[in-house]
């Protein structure tokens, strides 16, 4: 990463600078002067431009500690909050499993599925290879391998990032490619229904083809799933 080290004179408390860095004055200022260069470019001389309120030190010091008890207060919040999350997103997955390996009857019979990680099943399904239910398992390509690169507008081009936690595809996350890369991209070209799995990134997640999505193409870092 990149650091910007800076030693405050003796008018100025530390823990206060500290806190206007995470303020959106400081923010809106560093913004402002990175349009012009790169984060990477932002000098020691251009860092000593921006502009800092500075009460007397004496109400710095007393800011800083005000700011120290109610921060300490929201952190402790955001973890509870983030625990729940967290405990929440268990018992999602956990409903989730036990609905597509059980089904919605609990009282229905079961029997063994003669897999031992999976269990008991209903006694009325089947289990089945993936491979037995798709026509195609692939994944996508990307557009420079054939010397293409990404336009501004044109066929959507589905990104890993493009895939949401909640199955979605978001289409400010997407990039496009036009007419003749989709063309030679066949192999990856979408269709209605196909489900889209992360394979690279945060792995395992997944989202459904929407028609209102089409025509459109995906990367490398996408496999494609085609049921029957």
């Amino acid at each position: 990463g990149y650091w910007v080290k800076y030693c405050p004179s003796k008018e100025v408390d530390p823990f206060y600078m500290s806190y206007w860095t995470e303020s959106q004055a400081y923010w809106d200022q560093v913004k402002a002067n990175v349009i012009q260069s790169t984060i990477q470019n932002f000098s020691a001389a251009r860092y000593g431009r921006l502009v800092v309120q500075v009460p007397p030190l004496e109400e710095q010091q007393a800011i800083a500690a005000w700011l120290d008890e109610r921060t300490a207060r929201i952190d402790t919040l955001i973890a509870k909050k983030q625990r729940l999350i967290e405990l929440l997103q268990e018992k999602r997955q956990a409903i989730i499993s036990k609905a597509v390996t059980r089904g919605l009857d609990p009282h229905v019979k079961l029997k063994d599925s003669g897999i031992p990680w999976l269990g008991e099943v209903p006694e009325h399904w089947e289990v089945k290879r993936v491979k037995h239910l798709t026509k195609r398992i692939t994944k996508g390509t990307t557009p420079t391998t054939l010397g293409h690169d990404y336009t501004p507008s044109g066929i959507l081009f589905v990104k890993v990032e493009s895939i949401t936690s909640t199955h979605q595809v978001d289409l400010n996350q997407c990039a496009f490619i036009d007419s003749q890369t989709h063309a030679l991209l066949e192999r990856s070209q979408l269709k209605e229904g196909d489900i889209l799995l992360s394979i690279a990134g945060a792995i395992g997640r997944s989202a459904i083809v929407s028609r209102e999505l089409l025509p459109a193409n995906t990367n490398q870092a996408v496999a494609i799933i085609s049921p029957t």
